[in-house]
């Protein structure tokens, strides 16, 4: 059980003020929703403006594609580093990190006049950039709630992804009607910089930093790991088929996830044979759907963890719904080559897989390992996972269509992974008896 939220306090005036662990768990979700803006914001301005910088560049899609791949590895690789500067330094020096290198990731791909021009900076700024906003922002979303609270306290910073997917993507859509990728580009420079500026001052430090506890906590039916879940380590947590088995169930989702991101307009307006303009209205409606059902489906596993009691076999359970819920997108997506149609239902159920899956991941490795040891037990999670799903997925799907003129190989190879990633979440422990430097203990 976790610590009672302090007591209402009188201000000067004698006047009962609000909770602050409410209010700064407020700011900090605030915070986080602009974090998951720009982080998500570099995903779909490259979807979009993929075609446009392979024209006007004149190279092949997947050498253009490659810059977005060494990206995620970089990121992958800075995000360890994110959870170590998050528990020295605090979430505002990420963040403030983040609002410059997200800036220079931008602004210096729009002038490049060359290859290396685009692929250093943009590599190497946007990696950093993502990779202080990801780790650091579920980090301090975790921190402040938990339990009852956590999944529609993620699903409102989540939906900052689906805002930045329709914005973005309808945005860019107008703006290269009338401008070049390179203007567009440099809006965002200035876009994400400013966003993260006030995301830097508005965020707060974990709980602990105030003397607070975080906002929703329930009993967790998971054995002794629950009563001592502040006392684990990396290395602990890393001798756990708990924690190994989650990340290949999220590696799996991930690059079927990236592999379809990455080349999902491309693929409607070249195998579909739909127009540039349906391709990315029904990329945006994605994300539009996602802002509606990221907070709706947060609450929904709320209460299904509430009804268990225990948020650990909750967010397992939901593990595998999500990835199931992709197989049959997959499934539509390849099927709607023949027409609109089977695209738009497919486009339709994304956002469910989409707006579920992190939480619950983030979710169940939190209610095991607790929110002391989440920041690096993550960030080291996310490089395994970061530094090679993605980028391998973005890249592969690019490849093979340069090879076969097709993306079918290619997504018929997401959807084959999706299987995999909720076979992974079938094999997780239900409930978990280990305390750390333990034998574990499935059940």
């Amino acid at each position: 059980m976790g610590r009672a939220p302090p007591a209402p306090q009188l201000n000067m005036k004698g006047v009962w003020k609000m909770n602050d662990n409410k209010k700064y768990g407020i700011q900090v979700i605030v915070a986080a929703f602009m974090a998951y803006f720009v982080f998500f914001g570099y995903r779909s301005s490259f979807s979009v403006l993929l075609t446009p910088m392979t024209t006007d560049m004149g190279w092949d899609v997947a050498k253009v594609t490659a810059g977005y791949s060494i990206m995620m590895i970089i990121y992958a690789i800075t995000s360890y580093f994110a959870g170590v500067i998050f528990n020295r330094f605090g979430i505002k020096f990420c963040f403030g990190i983040a609002s410059v290198t997200a800036f220079l990731g931008y602004y210096l791909t729009s002038i490049a006049n060359n290859y290396f021009a685009y692929l250093i900076p943009y590599t190497i700024f946007a990696g950093v950039a993502t990779a202080m906003l990801f780790v650091p922002a579920t980090s301090s979303v975790r921190s402040w709630h938990v339990g009852s609270a956590y999944g529609r306290a993620f699903g409102f910073a989540q939906s900052g992804a689906c805002v930045a997917q329709v914005i973005l993507t309808l945005g860019l859509k107008a703006a290269l009607l009338t401008m070049d990728w390179r203007f567009a580009m440099t809006m965002l420079a200035f876009i994400s910089m400013g966003l993260l500026v006030i995301a830097t001052i508005v965020t707060k430090k974990p709980p602990k930093t105030y003397g607070m506890a975080p906002v929703g906590e329930i009993a967790a039916a998971g054995g002794p790991a629950a009563g001592q879940q502040e006392i684990w380590t990396v290395k602990d947590a890393f001798g756990t088929y708990a924690l190994w088995g989650t990340i290949a169930c999220f590696f799996c989702a991930c690059f079927s996830e990236f592999l379809i991101w990455s080349q999902l307009v491309s693929y409607w307006v070249k195998d579909v044979e739909l127009s540039l303009s349906t391709s990315t209205n029904l990329y945006a409606l994605i994300g539009f759907l996602g802002i509606i059902l990221a907070p709706t489906l947060g609450a929904l596993s709320d209460k299904y963890a509430q009804s268990l009691g225990d948020e650990a076999a909750a967010r397992r359970n939901l593990m595998m719904i999500a990835p199931a819920v992709g197989v049959v997108a997959m499934l539509f997506l390849i099927s709607g080559k023949s027409g609109f149609t089977l695209s738009l239902v497919a486009a339709i159920l994304f956002p469910v897989y989409w707006m579920m899956m992190p939480a619950q991941v983030t979710g169940y490795i939190g209610a095991i390992f607790g929110r002391a040891s989440f920041p690096q037990i993550w960030g080291l999670a996310t490089l395994i996972i970061m530094g090679v799903g993605p980028a391998a997925g973005s890249y592969l799907g690019a490849k093979l269509f340069v090879i076969y003129g097709s993306y079918q190989v290619s997504f018929i190879m997401a959807t084959v992974m999706f299987v995999l990633s909720a076979i992974f979440a079938l094999t997780l422990p239900k409930k978990f008896d280990q305390v750390p430097g333990s034998m574990p203990a499935k059940v």
